[in-house]
């Protein structure tokens, strides 16, 4: 429980340091700056808003679609797959926690919001050979709102800039 208490913790943390302020964010026009091909817009995907900050492309997107979102997943997976990225295991961050690749979709209240929510959060990272981090964290958040309406946040970040980000220490067994 206090690993995935940990993880929801930094789900939300990464969701609010890339995506929290919706003025960060705007939609790519056509002359815009090229973005990671690893940011992937799956089929239904709407209200793309696409940002680079810090050395770091993001993405975030709603797609209509009911929980708990497996075509999505398939999506953004296999579309990975194709550009030579490997799924990690272990969240990149938070070295010895199962990454949603195995343990798959979590569920935590988020009492950061009035009324307190629910929400359902899907959170995993990729690798490529420079070593390349690639993360998607898909979120369904009640009320307001269903399990119909997907969010889907993305993030590229470059290996330097990733290798020095600090990671909780391994959890002692």
């Amino acid at each position: 429980m206090a690993a995935l208490q940990r993880m929801s913790r930094f789900t939300l943390a990464v969701t609010l340091l890339f995506f929290g302020l919706n003025g960060c964010a705007r939609r790519a026009p056509k002359d815009a700056p090229r973005y990671s091909e690893g940011l992937i817009v799956c089929p239904g995907g709407q209200q793309m808003d696409w940002a680079k900050s810090n050395g770091i492309d993001q993405l975030r997107y709603q797609i209509s679609l009911e929980y708990p979102a497996n075509s999505i997943i398939s999506c953004i997976s296999s579309g990975l797959a194709e550009k030579g990225w490997l799924p990690l295991q272990e969240d990149y961050w938070n070295p010895g926690l199962p990454s949603s690749h195995v343990r798959g979709w979590t569920n935590f209240r988020d009492a950061t919001v009035h009324p307190e929510a629910t929400v359902d959060s899907w959170y995993a990272q990729w690798v490529n050979n420079e070593g390349d981090i690639i993360f998607y964290a898909l979120r369904y958040q009640y009320p307001p709102g269903d399990r119909h309406n997907l969010t889907v946040l993305a993030g590229f970040i470059p290996a330097n800039i990733a290798k020095n980000m600090p990671k909780n220490q391994k959890p002692q067994k």
